[in-house]
């Protein structure tokens, strides 16, 4: 035991000083979804493609729901136009639901 706690003081802190010090999310990383209304034809694929059903696709209204969504990726590998990206957000959290759902209108500038 004094072993292993000799060691870990050797060692030092293995941990960031979040959220004093943030460090910038991997190049790889599939943070929060993100149209770009303006490539976007509202053809629904991301919302057929999504496991969770995060998207939502009513005439050229389009709503993602960060709450559900598993960041898998499904939506932009499914988009013919490129318009679904993954930003590197990765704070996403909410005080209420309606926070939880980015909006966007198709075909917008």
């Amino acid at each position: 035991m004094m072993h292993t706690i000799a060691n870990s003081i050797k060692r030092g802190t293995a941990t960031t000083k979040y959220p004093k010090a943030r460090e910038a999310a991997p190049l790889s990383f599939r943070g929060k979804p993100v149209i770009d209304a303006g490539k976007c034809d509202a053809c629904s694929r991301c919302a057929d493609a999504c496991p969770s059903r995060s998207i939502k696709v009513e005439s050229r209204s389009i709503a993602v729901c960060i709450g559900s969504c598993v960041f898998c990726g499904a939506c932009l590998d499914s988009c013919p136009k490129g318009a679904v990206t993954h930003s590197q957000a990765f704070e996403l959290s909410s005080k209420d639901k309606e926070g939880l759902y980015e909006r966007y209108e198709a075909g917008a500038k």
